[in-house]
């Protein structure tokens, strides 16, 4: 059933016996991919599709490049991104009971802007909270 908050898409999966099944996926309209972000763009930036997906792959490789050399990104109004380190860690699977080694690795920090809002203008608004009066 389609309840009208995505498409419907079919997707291939492969399971272990290398069978290839399609199976039925909604997509939220909320989860946009590099077109869907590119349209969007489009739309906004008035330029074509195809351009918007230019400006969108040569951000990504400017993206990619700075973090790959421990550079930070820090765009006003939204956030920074940045680099950490992780630490290399044991892990330990409850089911077989075997433990693994994770190694060290590198992994990209986003690091909202106090400006971001992303509840909306409603929560932005502080209310006081609601007291009983007292009763004697």
């Amino acid at each position: 059933m389609n309840s009208g908050n995505g498409r419907r898409q079919q997707r291939e999966v492969t399971t272990r016996g290398n069978n290839i099944k399609k199976i039925d996926t909604m997509k939220k309209e909320n989860h946009l991919n590099k077109r869907d972000l590119a349209r969007k763009m489009s739309l906004h930036g008035g330029m074509t599709i195809e351009m918007a997906e230019i400006c969108l792959s040569c951000l990504v490789e400017i993206f990619r490049e700075t973090m790959a050399n421990d550079g930070e990104i820090v765009l006003q109004n939204m956030g920074s991104f940045s680099t950490c380190e992780m630490k290399e860690r044991l892990l330990y699977n409850p089911v077989t009971g075997e433990r693994m080694v994770v190694n060290a690795r590198k992994r990209v920090k986003f690091t909202p802007s106090t400006t971001l809002n992303i509840n909306g203008d409603d929560a932005e608004q502080e209310t006081e909270p609601e007291t009983e009066p007292e009763t004697e």
